[in-house]
């Protein structure tokens, strides 16, 4: 899935919060036929960025999956990698 990735970003904790967080988050997801996340359920990751990533995945785009000429729902895990520092936040897609 991670070949799919067309966009991916996370906003900034805007509570004020001063999070120093970087390492792996693992999530399973399904995405639909348009390419938007559909549903998603964090396996592991570091508490504190989970609810950031969640709340961003409604900006992250994947390319539709096409077999036979028809888009289809797809289900997988997603490993990303991200830091957050002071309120910067960097995510990249590291496997399926």
């Amino acid at each position: 899935m991670s070949h799919q990735v067309k966009h991916i970003e996370m906003e900034p904790d805007r509570m004020g919060n001063h999070v120093n967080a970087n390492g792996l988050a693992v999530f399973e997801l399904t995405v639909g036929k348009d390419g938007r996340i559909a549903n998603a359920k964090a396996i592991s990751g570091h508490p504190l960025a989970l609810p950031l990533l969640t709340g961003a995945m409604d900006k992250w785009q994947f390319k539709p999956l096409v077999r036979n000429e028809t888009a289809r729902q797809v289900c997988g895990r997603l490993k990303v990698r991200f830091s957050i520092v002071e309120n910067l936040s960097k995510v990249e897609v590291v496997g399926p």
